[in-house]
């Protein structure tokens, strides 16, 4: 808000602005807090919930880019400072893959033409982390583009051979962890 436009506002106009911003902030920080809670508990029902909960009101993009990247940069701090175990990561880590997936099979398959772009996906070995991947293959085939999904742990000659036999026109690939 502009200071011209609070000097024009009323205390209680003030009041109800500040509490509206501090609920909203508040009440999304309690929901990525009680995602958090539900994975240390294992309680992968309530997590599914919460998740489905917020998919229904928000849709899959707004649930994925704000509510669980949030979540997931949480849990990844948890886990660098040993407060999760990787089991307890992986249980929430599939719910979200399923939830992704079965949105991307909801989606008319096509055909690839030479009009439309193509993109190979495809994480290189050692990187099991795929969620950013299925999440960009979800976001090419609603946008009516076509990707080629290899999906983790692929070989690099694995992906050569497929980039040489479909020459797509992009390359993706996401890294999560560094492999050693």
């Amino acid at each position: 808000y502009k200071i011209s436009r609070i000097q024009k506002m009323g205390d209680l106009e003030i009041d109800n602005t500040i509490n509206q911003k501090a609920d909203d902030d508040f009440k999304f920080e309690n929901t990525v807090n009680k995602l958090l809670i539900d994975a240390v508990n294992m309680d992968t029902v309530a997590f599914e919930d919460k998740i489905d909960d917020y998919i229904n009101t928000n849709g899959l993009e707004q649930t994925i880019e704000h509510l669980l990247f949030a979540f997931l940069d949480k849990v990844g701090l948890m886990w660098m400072t040993n407060r999760i175990l990787p089991a307890q990561e992986h249980l929430t880590s599939n719910i979200i893959s399923r939830k992704i997936l079965l949105a991307t099979e909801k989606l008319p398959s096509q055909r690839h033409n030479s009009k439309t772009p193509s993109f190979l996906l495809f994480l290189p070995e050692g990187e099991i982390h795929e969620l950013a991947l299925l999440y960009v293959h979800y976001l090419l085939r609603k946008h009516n583009l076509y990707p080629i999904y290899l999906g983790p742990d692929s070989p690099i000659n694995d992906v050569a051979f497929v980039f040489k036999k479909l020459q797509p026109n992009y390359l993706y690939t996401h890294l999560t962890s560094v492999s050693k």
